[in-house]
């Protein structure tokens, strides 16, 4: 690690080492923390009855999901959305490649509605949850209720600023289906009533997810130790729910699988559970001693504890199977504290046997690290949908979804090698306050950079004493003219106590027509204790996340703390009046559980503000200069159809499925079943043996690297990209000693691969989608010859390079391509660069308003190239 100070437009640049790598931790740069790197691809093998199979291609208006009519290679047709709001159309395929469109979507609505309704049924209530849309000036969501889908809609509820409304109505009959549609309030105005969702009022419906699970050690092939495997028997709706007698039969394989025991969660820790056998692969799960107690809150009801014995072999997949109400002999049930039953749905699960994501693994490494963290985060804002894979490893709440709080509970079992005990579930009761500075308003001059702060009348106040800034109008930098100079708001976000908030997630919204969100900076103070990131791919949202990053729970602070200054670059081109306002809080405790949907029933209060931008008429912002995609037409309603052309084949330069960073540990045992599939990935550098079997064809449960060491394809010191093809399973494997490397022998074994001819393993282009400016190739070394592709967004701000081509690959990649000629800073764009190795020396020089750096040896670099 290096630490750098150069001089550059009259300022000292320093770039620490531990806050670098703390940023290389979580894979963002040091700019605006949008993901730098690619996250998972969405291409899992598919398991039964998943409670989210997603339908490829993913086509968003703004982030909000559209029904696609038709689709092919290079034409998309799809709906515009309820609830989409202004901005980029955004394409995920299949091999979770995305494309961004460069221009926005108009959406022909001043009062876009919610979306992303759902209903789900308890004994005493139905919760309605939704999306709010991306828009200023709501104050409320209303709720309407009917009894049909066809038929009347009636207010139940006005005025709800939560993301969720629980109808508790004494009118509810049990066994009744009730339809449910939300609309925004604007002021005076309402929107279009949402899509409907629908639930059965007075049944619960359990469901038990995909889960993945393989033995961790063993000694040569005798896989002899056995592995423990939790699997979640979930529950949508726990509200009122209060349980006497309790009788839950799960069928499941018993060569494989032997129950051990059952482990109560944070939803339901006051009842204590037990299992028996009733069978061969049936296990019974029951309530030991009854709570007259209504749960609340949604998520995991127990863990089903497994041990995997040595017969589980690698890619096998197998059926968890509830036994339902109408089991002719072991029917399930659930009852109330006086023997009355409850109505119960169930829905069936899948277990598979591999070291992929596993609770905690959303990468898919079959390791669990802060990386899993990062893309969780990344997953919880909408911008990407997770895969089978990615949500089996991600969901740890139990909610079928991954959200903020999952990621914090990852990065609390990175941190505590553990997943939070139940032994101590206390957490600090008081209401949240979450705000952005003060109450008043405030004033910024274009023209002059004067700033002033008022209050509601009008009249001049003094500056909060709180906090060093409220809301700055800044010069971009120190030597630009202020006509050319661009205008900043930076403002405050506050909560009113860090008391056991381990995670958390604030999304807020502003007028994209006078602002755009470029930057959140944690407080210098929360940095030894907290992580944070912030995304901004949706035009009008900016989306900031939290994740307590230290062993335990939040410290005690009953102090109104400043979490960090969120930055807005003015972009309106005359006077403007705006607001920027909360529209979704959520709060975690280190056990996941939100602080206000969950048991804790606490309350948090969100506080905007107004301002005022004055200046002269001026010119409009640019759009991006090129895209991936383009549509037509530019604007429209819900409900129309929008025709989107571009390339929407998987990645390019290979049939394989990208298996991305691999170690020298990995094997092919995730894919022994799927035999004739190609799979490529890349050997990192300084490389260490690791064991394998056979000659030119080896066992599935091989190392990789050493094997393609052992083949002549690649070096341990150097590392490369393989790529193998899976084949079936032979009666014996040869030992030979080939380029330094000596392989072992082994008798009859159920999977092989082998590798592809040597000029098969031909580079790939990697799509990052939209990358921020100070986004790097560092993480990407040691991939000599890989090619990636990124899109720069408008209006960049320069970052540091060094070199004059090839760069350092620890370099401002959208920088550098400005340096080259490839971009401009104002228009932005597509950039294509290749990984090479280090080099003694890097120059310096002055191209295109861009002046790099000269250093000495470095590790890696990486030059710009036209698109194969």
């Amino acid at each position: 690690m290096r630490i750098r100070c150069s001089e550059k437009l009259g300022k000292l640049i320093l770039v620490p080492a531990i806050f670098m790598a703390l940023l290389c931790l979580w894979g963002i740069g040091a700019g605006n923390l949008l993901l730098a790197g690619p996250i998972e691809p969405t291409r899992p093998i598919k398991l039964k009855n998943s409670s989210s199979l997603t339908t490829y291609p993913i086509v968003k208006f703004n982030g909000v999901a559209a029904e696609v009519a038709s689709s092919s290679t290079s034409e998309i047709k799809a709906k515009v959305p309820v609830g989409a709001t202004t901005g980029p159309i955004s394409v995920e395929t299949s091999d979770g490649s995305l494309r961004l469109s460069a221009a926005d979507f108009e959406v022909i609505t001043p009062t876009p509605a919610p979306f992303d309704v759902k209903a789900r049924s308890s004994v005493g209530n139905i919760e309605v949850s939704w999306t709010p849309p991306i828009a200023e000036g709501i104050s409320g969501c209303n709720i309407y209720r009917a009894s049909s889908e066809g038929g009347t809609y009636s207010l139940i509820q006005s005025g709800v600023t939560d993301a969720f409304y629980l109808d508790e109505s004494a009118s509810l009959v049990i066994g009744t289906t009730y339809y449910y549609k939300v609309s925004a309030a604007y002021g005076g105005k309402e929107s279009d009533k949402s899509e409907s969702a629908s639930a059965m009022f007075g049944t619960i419906s359990l469901w038990i997810p995909n889960v993945n699970g393989a033995q961790e050690k063993g000694t040569g092939k005798a896989l002899g130790a056995t592995a423990s495997l939790q699997v979640p028997v979930n529950i949508e709706n726990a509200d009122k729910l209060t349980m006497g007698a309790v009788q839950i039969y799960i069928d499941y394989d018993s060569t494989i699988l032997k129950p051990s025991s059952v482990d109560k969660t944070i939803l339901s820790y006051e009842y204590e559970w037990e299992f028996s056998e009733p069978s061969a692969g049936t296990v019974k799960i029951s309530v030991k001693n009854a709570v007259n107690k209504p749960l609340r809150g949604v998520g995991t009801l127990f863990n089903v504890v497994f041990e995997i014995l040595d017969s589980a072999s690698d890619g096998k997949t197998t059926d968890f199977k509830f036994h339902g109400q109408a089991h002719a002999t072991l029917p399930s049930s659930v009852k109330t504290p006086e023997g009355k039953a409850i109505s119960l749905n169930t829905s069936d699960g899948a277990l598979k046997i591999q070291l992929k994501y596993r609770k905690g693994d959303v990468t898919g490494d079959a390791k669990v690290q802060a990386n899993d963290s990062s893309n969780a985060f990344v997953y919880s804002t909408g911008f990407a949908e997770p895969g089978e894979g990615p949500l089996a490893g991600g969901d740890i709440d139990g909610d079928s979804v991954i959200m903020a709080n999952d990621a914090g509970l990852i990065l609390y079992y990175v941190v505590n090698k553990d997943w939070p005990s139940l032994k101590d579930i206390k957490v600090f009761q008081k209401t949240r306050i979450v705000d952005l500075g003060t109450e008043a308003n405030f004033q910024l001059s274009i023209d002059n950079f004067q700033l002033e702060q008022r209050t509601e009348d009008g009249g001049r106040t003094a500056e909060d004493n709180s906090q060093s800034s409220i809301v700055n109008g800044q010069l971009e930098t120190a030597t630009q003219s202020a006509k050319s100079a661009k205008r900043y708001i930076e403002v405050p976000l506050y909560v009113s106590t860090l008391n056991d908030m381990n995670s958390s997630e604030f999304s807020l919204v502003y007028p994209a027509r006078i602002l755009k969100a470029s930057k959140f900076t944690l407080d210098k103070k929360l940095k030894k204790d907290f992580d944070a990131r912030a995304e901004f791919r949706k035009k009008g949202l900016a989306v900031v996340s939290l994740a307590y990053k230290k062993k335990g729970k939040a410290p005690v602070n009953n102090k109104r703390t400043q979490i960090g200054v969120l930055k807005f670059e003015v972009v309106a081109s005359k006077a403007a009046d705006g607001e920027i306002n909360f529209s979704k809080v959520n709060l975690y405790d280190r056990f996941g559980r939100d602080f206000v949907r969950s048991d804790l029933k606490m309350k948090i209060e969100r506080k905007g503000i107004k301002f005022t931008v004055k200046g002269k008429k001026g010119k409009a912002l640019s759009a991006l200069a090129s895209s991936s995609i383009t549509f037509s037409p530019k604007s429209g309603k819900p409900g129309d159809v929008v025709t989107i052309t571009g390339d929407f084949g998987v990645a390019a330069g290979t049939d394989a499925f990208d298996m991305g960073d691999i170690t020298w540990t990995t094997t092919a045992s995730a894919y022994s079943a799927n035999n004739g599939n190609k799979y490529s990935g890349v050997c990192p550098p300084k490389g260490a043996a690791s064991t394998f079997w056979g000659t030119d064809t080896y066992t599935s449960d091989s190392s990789l690297c050493s094997a393609a060491v052992h083949m002549g394809l690649i070096t341990y010191a150097d590392g490369g990209r393989i790529t193998i093809v899976v084949k079936e399973g032979m009666s014996s494997y040869a030992s030979t000693t080939r380029n330094g490397v000596t392989s072992n022998s082994y008798g009859t074994w159920g999977a092989s691969f082998t590798f592809t001819d040597p000029a098969v393993n031909k580079v790939t282009v990697t799509q990052l989608g939209l990358i921020s400016w100070s986004s790097s190739a560092a993480s990407y070394r040691g991939r000599n010859g890989d090619k990636f592709w990124g899109i720069c967004p408008e209006n960049g701000t320069a970052w540091t390079v060094w070199g004059i081509g090839p760069y350092t690959d620890d370099s401002s990649v959208c920088t550098a391509a400005v340096h080259a000629g490839r971009i401009t800073m104002a228009a932005g764009g597509n950039v294509v660069y290749e990984i090479q190795g280090g080099l003694p020396s890097y120059g310096t020089s002055t191209q295109n308003g861009i002046s790099t750096l000269s250093y000495g040896s470095w590790s890696g670099s990486y030059i710009f190239v036209d698109l194969p």
